[in-house]
């Protein structure tokens, strides 16, 4: 109940975003250096973070995923599978269409962690040759 209280309320957040902007653009240069983020709670129980920037990165380089902000979210949570990534990250994946995958690139630190990149993809051969973390 308490992950989805927090869902709802980053959810409720993102839509205030653009009342934010229009704020602190119409009344001060102090906001310039605040961003928003919205928060999940990965499988191992940590906090990750998914910036403004980061998603403004993600949707620049990836616009199919414009309106998956939510499933990208949901990957995190509820994967289907945890893979080792190059360095320290990890990559959870899901199914989202019959076929396609979203695929979630975060890294996880000792108290939070954040979301790097995500991307939609139909070739799982090349992520099949990663260890598998989670199941």
């Amino acid at each position: 109940m308490w992950i989805n209280l927090v869902i709802w309320l980053n959810q409720l957040q993102w839509n205030k975003i653009d009342s934010f902007r229009s704020f602190a653009n119409n009344n001060t240069s102090k906001f310039n250096n605040i961003y928003m983020s919205i928060n999940v709670i990965s499988k191992n129980g940590i906090l990750i973070r998914l910036t403004e920037e980061r998603w403004n990165h993600i949707i620049n380089n990836h616009t199919e995923l414009i309106s998956y902000k939510s499933e990208l979210l949901k990957t995190i949570r509820d994967p289907e599978k945890i893979l080792e990534g190059n360095q320290t990250e990890l990559l959870a994946i899901k199914q989202i269409i019959t076929g396609k995958y979203l695929v979630v690139v975060y890294r996880e630190l000792v108290n939070d962690g954040f979301i790097i990149t995500a991307y939609l993809t139909r070739r799982l051969r090349s992520l099949k040759k990663r260890k598998q973390l989670w199941p």
